[in-house]
């Protein structure tokens, strides 16, 4: 793997392990704590929900950069760029439409009003369990389309005992 598709890489597992921190542990966790009231619970995650959107598009502009410069390097292809495009639809998706429409849920809660059934959170999790697969094919994808860009350079080696003498 070069120095170039570090960061890449890095990054890409890393928001991996941000989606599962915040969606997959914190978010089921609040809930099933006893002395945290529904409507508590329901305005953290909210609260948490709006600050995360925010800190992906700024991840999201980070992958495209990086992959903007891995790209110009010979280093990130058509597959890199797909995988990107899913999660930023994703992430357009969550951020117009998911996030404000279960926004507008948790105030219906909040106000004691009866809330309507919806599909809306399992959407989400479908979203999630999608944003989580394509930021672990593209951590995958990275290392194995370096090591093929470096194999690709058909360097000669000389073998050790030539080189002593």
């Amino acid at each position: 793997m070069t120095s170039r598709n570090t960061p890449l890489q890095l990054l890409a597992w890393t928001w991996l392990g941000m989606v599962v921190g915040v969606s997959l542990i914190a978010t089921p966790a609040k809930f099933r704590a006893e002395s945290l009231e529904l409507e508590v619970a329901l305005d953290v995650g909210r609260t948490t929900f709006g600050l995360f959107s925010w800190l992906q598009w700024g991840l999201i502009i980070a992958l495209v950069s990086l992959i903007a410069g891995a790209h110009q390097q010979g280093q990130a292809d058509q597959r890199h760029w797909l995988l990107v495009l899913g999660v930023g639809i994703i992430l357009v998706a969550q951020s117009l439409w998911i996030l404000p429409e279960l926004n507008d849920r948790v105030a219906i809660v909040i106000a004691g009003d009866p809330l309507p059934g919806s599909p809306i959170h399992f959407i989400f999790a479908i979203f999630e369990g999608t944003k989580i697969v394509l930021l672990g094919l593209l951590g995958l994808l990275i290392p194995r389309q370096a090591n093929s860009h470096l194999q690709n350079l058909n360097v000669d080696r000389v073998p050790a005992e030539e080189s002593a003498t």
